[in-house]
């Protein structure tokens, strides 16, 4: 194996930012959860509430709901530090040249391409930019593909 590229180290040490940030997000959500959930509705009279059909729709969900919004914080938080994992693996593959990191970042700059259709312009040029980077025939010769 040939020394590292500089173009590989980067997106290896982006890939484990991205990571840590991933992490933090996790570490830090209870306490943005549970920050959020002690602001009160402001108490208005009864009558100033939307009606419909002479009820009025009151500013608070039910319990059941509430502890569904508990289970899915799980859920999503369970999934980011998934991604965080991810993250952190595909930035050792990157920084030691293992092959399958090339395919999966490769797989990776094709799908932020792709998000050009839901408005992510900056997401899909930096996305051909990665692409074309490691389309080089010096980084996939580091990476042995």
């Amino acid at each position: 194996m040939t020394d590292r590229p500089f173009g590989i180290a980067v997106l290896a040490i982006l890939n484990f930012l991205f990571g840590a940030v991933l992490l933090a997000a996790v570490a830090m959500a209870p306490f943005f959860v549970s920050a959020l959930s002690s602001l009160s509705v402001p108490s208005l009279p009864y009558a100033s509430y939307p009606q419909i059909q002479g009820y009025p729709m009151l500013p608070s969900l039910p319990s059941t709901l509430q502890s569904g919004f508990g289970a899915l914080q799980g859920i999503v938080m369970g999934v980011v530090a998934i991604m965080a994992a991810i993250s952190f693996v595909l930035g050792y593959g990157l920084w030691k040249g293992k092959a399958w990191s090339w395919w999966v970042e490769a797989l990776g700059a094709v799908l932020s391409m792709l998000t050009v259709f839901v408005l992510n312009i900056i997401g899909a040029v930096v996305g051909a930019v990665v692409l074309y980077y490691l389309t080089r025939k010096e980084i996939k010769a580091y990476f042995g593909v």
